[in-house]
């Protein structure tokens, strides 16, 4: 494509050539769009449109060492802390361990993006984010269990300014009924939907995955 045909407006041809995948599907779906009758719409028209739940801090990496000071860095690493570590978000199996087997509403499971193909999700391949909101009640062994992570915890951005959150709690942790209910799910890489899975079974998804529901209407996949 000749750089004066570039439009900034339609930005697929600079990353996409007119053969590739994602471009066809595009020029397909503008197609399907301008012809009345045809099953196709915005996502917009009818779908509410959410992002999953995000913890604010997954594990102890890097990244999150780095924004700390050297007094609250000392805390979880004399228990012993290794960048790496999980946080908020724990590998599988670790949700019929004690206490999270003893509070299961408290997790939310999510499939790994990798898991997410073309119509089905890898159920096998998720892990757990722990999914704390300002009204749940929260037993004090799960409060035990996060007590190490409290000095990480609580220096996060949201509740440093907002005193009335509670530490462990997570971040951003939804609509527990939208993410509860069946919605699509559509797994976006750098601007492209590389995957769109119908769930049914309330599965939840990480703020890596769009998530979709259909307003007013059940999704369901075929199958």
């Amino acid at each position: 494509m000749r750089q004066s045909e570039l439009d900034s407006a339609l930005p697929w041809p600079i990353k996409h050539g007119a053969k590739d995948v994602a471009a066809r599907a595009v020029a397909h779906l503008d197609r399907a769009m301008a012809h009345h009758g045809v099953a196709v719409e915005p996502p917009g028209r009818r779908w509410s449109i959410f992002q999953g739940v995000q913890s604010g801090a997954d594990a102890y990496t890097a990244r999150v060492r780095r924004r700390l000071t050297t007094e609250v860095k000392r805390r979880p690493e004399l228990y012993g802390a290794k960048t790496g570590e999980p946080i908020l978000e724990l590998p599988p199996g670790r949700e019929g361990q004690a206490p999270w087997a003893e509070q299961p509403e408290l997790l939310a499971r999510t499939p790994e993006s990798r898991a997410i193909m073309y119509g089905a999700i890898d159920d096998r391949d998720y892990t757990s984010i722990v999914w704390i909101g300002r009204e749940d009640v929260v037993s004090d062994r799960v409060v035990a269990a996060l007590e190490r992570w409290r000095p990480v915890l609580a220096t996060r951005a949201e509740f440093a300014r907002n005193s009335r959150r509670r530490w462990f709690e997570t971040a951003w942790p939804r609509d527990k009924d939208e993410l509860r209910a069946p919605k699509v799910i559509a797994l976006a890489v750098e601007g492209l939907v590389r995957a769109i899975a119908a769930n049914r079974r309330a599965l939840l998804c990480a703020s890596r995955v769009c998530e979709e529901r259909r307003r007013g209407s059940t999704v369901r996949s075929s199958g």
